[in-house]
């Protein structure tokens, strides 16, 4: 009698929670149901909760005009169609994937274009990811992506491959597995590549193809610096690889150099070219 009681109990709780979650959904929905039918133009940045629809989404970019910042969830029954209706205005989207969510990325100074669209992605995987390759192009400038170990290296090949107009890039060590020498060459087609970032001082790469990084810098000519958070090993490996390679020259007919920016403790240990290279070593701060 007593274990009923306590069941009985439990299933109470379970329900006023449920309920409590459902209350609180409908009163998000009222609330961007009103920012709907005012249809406030003024509006700069937006948060997008998780647990709403596509349709509560699409109805709300409909009237975005002048938006410059979404922090949102993608909706778990996201066709993409979203994508299509983000405002020419907006200069920054961070997405999360399916009933996730958390704060927008603060990215490092002089490491968001000023033009153009930047998208920050976390904890994403490849619906998500394949759908912003479906519908974003040339627009974005700066990709981000963190923590998304679930994405496979042909989605990262199809998301890098359609945005063409990528001058600023960060893969951090979630995706070391999806790093391969086709997605990296997905970035050839990114003839405006200035700034190139792969792990984090928070979380090195481990496993980057050497050969893919060095062509990767041979051939997008405007690439300037790089950001290379990796181990020791690995770091002297591309180091040697690049040091070697003809980095040919710049638009202006001026030889070519790179800034290749590795960890404070590797830098230490590194065996670092003379000043004459075209390759310059700097630590990561």
């Amino acid at each position: 009698m007593k274990r009923q009681q306590e069941e009985i109990q439990q299933q109470k709780e379970r329900q006023q929670a449920l309920m409590k979650t459902k209350v609180a959904l409908d009163a998000e929905v009222s609330a961007f149901n009103k920012l709907l039918e005012s249809k406030n133009n003024s509006i700069k940045k937006l948060c997008f909760p998780p647990g709403l629809s596509e349709k509560s989404l699409t109805n709300i970019l409909q009237n975005s005009e002048g938006m410059e910042e979404l922090l949102m969830t993608s909706p778990s029954d996201s066709t993409g169609q979203w994508i299509r209706l983000l405002p020419p205005s907006l200069n920054k989207l961070d997405v999360f994937g399916p009933g996730v969510t958390g704060e927008p990325a603060k990215l490092g100074v002089g490491r968001q274009p000023d033009h153009g669209l930047t998208v920050v992605i976390k904890q994403a995987g490849d619906d998500v990811i394949n759908q912003l390759a479906k519908e974003l192009g040339p627009r974005v400038t700066g990709l981000n992506m963190f923590n998304c170990p679930r994405v496979t290296a042909g989605a990262l090949q199809r998301l890098l491959s359609a945005l063409t107009g990528l001058e600023d890039v960060t893969l951090d060590c979630s995706l070391s597995g999806a790093i391969t020498d086709a997605s990296l060459a997905a970035l050839y087609g990114c003839s405006q590549l200035r700034k190139m970032q792969l792990g984090r001082v928070s979380g090195l790469c481990t496993d980057i193809p050497v050969t893919a990084v060095s062509r990767l810098v041979v051939t997008c000519r405007k690439l300037e610096k790089l950001l290379f958070l990796s181990t020791e090993e690995l770091t002297q490996r591309v180091l040697d690889a690049l040091v070697q390679a003809d980095l040919g020259k710049s638009d202006d007919g001026t030889p070519r150099t790179l800034r290749f920016k590795v960890p404070a403790p590797v830098y230490e240990k590194l065996r670092k070219p003379p000043s004459t290279s075209s390759i310059k070593v700097y630590e990561a701060t």
